[in-house]
């Protein structure tokens, strides 16, 4: 139930900023696709990378600097998750916009 919970809100504030940032007026239905994938692969990545560390000894390899490293990897990670839902986003504005 926590993980439904924790999708649901990412997911929710990828479609306020998705729906907010854009110059022009866009509907949540437009834009929830692209959230939800955006919130789905965020979730994934935060288990993925939970694993990863789990199984690797970075402490030992890099030791204090180790947390700044782990950091600015999750950064980097979300930031180019959120640039890959705002182009599905867009993908999908552009589909529907030639359509009609």
């Amino acid at each position: 139930m926590t993980v439904i919970g924790v999708v649901l809100g990412e997911d929710a504030a990828q479609g306020r900023i998705a729906a907010q940032l854009p110059d022009k007026q866009v509907n949540w239905r437009e834009v929830l696709p692209g959230a939800l994938v955006t919130a789905l692969m965020l979730s994934a990545g935060r288990y993925g990378i939970a694993a990863f560390l789990s199984s690797t000894a970075i402490a030992s390899a890099y030791g204090a600097a180790a947390s700044l490293l782990v950091v600015l990897m999750w950064v980097y990670f979300s930031a180019l998750l959120l640039l890959l839902g705002a182009a599905l986003t867009r993908a999908s504005l552009r589909d529907v916009s030639q359509a009609t």
